[in-house]
């Protein structure tokens, strides 16, 4: 009797939800949902079994049954996945499962904790934030509740030294960082601007420095300061804003690398911001929503997901392997506060203090006992999802709406 081999792409991967089973081809997005008899269960279980490399054999009689007929044509119909009779190929159609080196760098640490990963702890580094100051003359509304859930300003007493800076630039300069941030309160406020500055020339990072627009027009030498940087100025705009005001901030920098970051809680205030982008040919502009505990709604219609949105666009195979591992909206990612605390992620406890602990130390505790870097979708109702990881991995909104999923489907 001919046997066959049956095997599922290796760009396929398959989701389950009590009796159905979602095929997904993240090369095209292409997919199908099916409700597994006990026989087709078997045999995509024995699919899945990454020993045997996503594919199994058949026999003839196996490969004729009704099911098995409309089960085959359903992932030729969607590329997913086919058969071969075995005297037609000498080799086994077989595929690898994928695992982030990080992971397996992960593991390592927490089978001997005593081993150093030396230098190669930089390399986990993508992202620094530093908070050089939190003082600030202007009281926003929300400023402790919008800094924890995106890159923003923060009012605190609190500024951070020289030295410290110093410190840090020194500790990482060995590194691939993609970016450094600097944000304050009002970064123009150091009061060691000028040494800062030099000091900031002395490295050749990418430098993005925050401020709110108001903080542009009462700065203009120390503006003209950071021209020469390899720099891009991030300008905060916060829901409710000044139209001279920030049309006179924006001829300051028209000359420079600059976005604008508009801060949005309600549908009016985006049509506002975005009227405003439209009407000034803003092309570098970012709206981010704010969750203000009393905006849900606006969240619930704009930012949640729904099954059609995270279908409408192909999701990658490394994609969702990375979102069963770590979270790609944290990883790599360190803030240091202007008192010296370093962070991970600023909604959970400070990781240390970077004046009396080193950046390695920081990078090597969150890959060993972290809870930011490798926070992923496995509580309920996403863990009973078979969408749990299409999905993108939690972000600061989940913690700051107290849902563990902002989505229409579960």
């Amino acid at each position: 009797m001919k046997k066959y081999w049956l095997y599922i792409e290796s760009y396929t991967m398959i989701f389950k939800e009590r009796q159905t089973l979602l095929f997904y081809n993240t090369i095209s997005g292409q997919n199908f949902k099916i409700c597994s008899t006990p026989f087709l269960l078997s045999v995509i279980e024995k699919l899945q079994d990454i020993k045997n490399g996503y594919c199994i054999e058949l026999s003839e009689s196996e490969l004729n049954i009704l099911e098995m007929k409309e089960f085959i044509q359903l992932l030729r119909n969607t590329f997913c996945g086919d058969w071969i009779a075995q005297e037609l190929t000498t080799m086994r159609p077989f595929s690898l499962y994928p695992m982030p080196s990080v992971m397996k760098n992960r593991d390592v640490l927490k089978s001997n904790p005593y081993l150093s990963l030396g230098e190669k702890l930089l390399n986990f580094l993508h992202v620094l934030t530093i908070q050089i100051t939190g003082i600030c003359d202007l009281r926003c509304d929300n400023c402790l509740n919008t800094y924890r859930q995106t890159i923003s300003c923060r009012y605190s007493g609190n500024e951070l030294e020289f030295e410290c800076i110093e410190k840090i630039l020194d500790q990482i300069s060995g590194s691939d960082i993609c970016s450094i941030n600097i944000i304050g309160g009002d970064v123009f406020h150091y009061r060691n601007w000028n040494k800062l500055m030099l000091l900031l020339h002395q490295y050749p990072f990418l430098y993005d420095l925050y401020t709110d627009y108001r903080h542009l027009s009462c700065n203009e030498a120390k503006v003209e300061d950071i021209q020469s940087l390899n720099h891009s100025i991030i300008v905060i705009i916060p829901p409710e804003f000044d139209q001279d005001i920030l049309i006179k901030a924006l001829q300051m920098i028209s000359n420079m690398n600059f976005e604008l970051i508009f801060h949005v809680s309600s549908e009016a205030q985006f049509i506002a911001a975005d009227t405003f982008r439209e009407n000034h040919k803003i092309d570098n502009y970012t709206f981010v929503p704010v969750y203000l505990k009393t905006n849900l709604d606006f969240f619930r219609d704009f930012i949640f997901l729904r099954e059609e949105s995270i279908l409408a666009s192909p999701v990658s195979r490394r994609t969702i392997f990375t979102n069963m591992k770590l979270n790609s909206l944290d990883f790599g990612k360190l803030t240091i506060l202007s008192n010296g605390d370093i962070h991970a992620n600023l909604n959970f406890p400070e990781l240390g203090n970077v004046k009396t602990d080193s950046i390695r130390e920081m990078i090597y505790r969150e890959l060993e006992q972290g809870e930011s870097w490798f926070r992923v979708r496995v509580q309920k109702p996403c863990s009973d999802c078979m969408y749990q990881w299409l999905c993108p991995p939690p972000s600061y909104y989940e913690i700051a709406t107290g849902k563990p999923n902002l989505c229409h489907v579960k």
